[in-house]
C-alpha cells in the first residue's frame, strides 16, 4: 500500500481572468515542480482551491494533472461537504491513476468524532485505495482528534494524515498515536521544523 513520505507542495489551480481554468498554465506549473527534485505534488488542496470550484471542473484538473504528472506521486484532494460526494470524485481520482486520494473533513456542518471516523472509514471501504486524511479547522470547521486518528488508521487503506492545524501539541499527539507505517505530513509552514523533528514521515504546505 501506497504511503507519502517526503515533500509535496500544495500546489495552486491556476486561473484565467474570466475565472476559467488555466489548463496550459496547469501543465506548466506540474512541469516545474517535476524538475525541482519534490517527491510529489498535492493537488487541489486549500491553495489549489477547491472550495470554489464545481465537480467538473475537479474532474479536468485531475485529468491534466494525471497527463502531465510523469514521474512525481501525485495525491488529489477529492474531499467535499458529504461522503457521497467525496466517495464519486474520489473513485474519479483512482481511476485516473492517482498514487492517493486526500480527503479534506466534511465542513460547514459539525459531526462528532464518531462521525469524522465513520466519514473516513467509509471513503476507504467504498474505494479500497489509499486515503490520507485533511485536518484544517480554520477552514473545515470541524477539527480531527489524535484519538479519532488513532481509530480510523486501524484501517490500512487510511494511510495518513496531513495536519494544518497548527497545534504543535496535536501534531506531536497524531505521530506518537500513528501505527506503524501511517504518514503524519506536517500542513502548516510554522510547524514544519517541530513536526520532522518530532517524527513526522514529510511536508505538504503551500507553495
Amino acid at each position: 500500500m501506497y504511503h507519502p513520505v517526503g515533500v509535496y507542495p500544495a500546489m495552486p489551480t491556476p486561473f484565467q481572468r474570466n475565472g476559467d481554468l488555466d489548463i496550459r498554465l496547469l501543465r506548466e506549473l506540474i512541469a516545474y515542480f517535476g524538475g525541482t527534485g519534490v517527491d510529489g505534488l498535492l493537488i487541489m488542496g486549500t491553495a489549489g482551491e477547491f472550495a470554489m470550484m464545481g465537480d467538473a471542473e475537479r474532474r479536468v484538473v485531475v485529468d491534466v494533472a494525471m497527463s502531465a504528472a510523469r514521474d512525481l506521486e501525485i495525491i488529489i484532494n477529492a474531499g467535499w461537504a458529504s461522503t457521497r460526494e467525496t466517495v464519486s470524485l474520489a473513485r474519479y481520482v483512482k481511476d485516473a491513476g492517482a498514487d492517493a486520494v486526500l480527503a479534506v473533513e466534511p465542513y460547514f456542518y459539525h459531526p462528532t468524532q464518531e462521525g469524522l471516523a465513520q466519514h473516513y472509514m467509509s471513503i476507504a471501504a467504498a474505494i479500497d485505495f489509499p486515503v490520507i486524511a485533511y485536518n484544517i479547522p480554520a477552514f473545515a470547521g470541524n477539527c480531527l482528534a489524535p484519538g479519532t486518528v488513532a481509530q480510523f488508521a486501524a484501517d490500512d487503506r487510511i494511510v495518513g494524515l496531513k495536519d494544518s492545524g497548527g497545534d504543535a501539541a496535536a501534531l506531536a499527539d497524531f505521530i506518537l498515536r500513528a501505527p506503524d507505517g501511517f504518514s503524519v505530513l506536517v500542513g502548516a509552514d510554522c510547524l514544519v521544523s517541530a513536526g520532522l523533528a518530532v517524527g513526522a514521515k514529510g511536508i505538504a504546505v503551500g507553495s
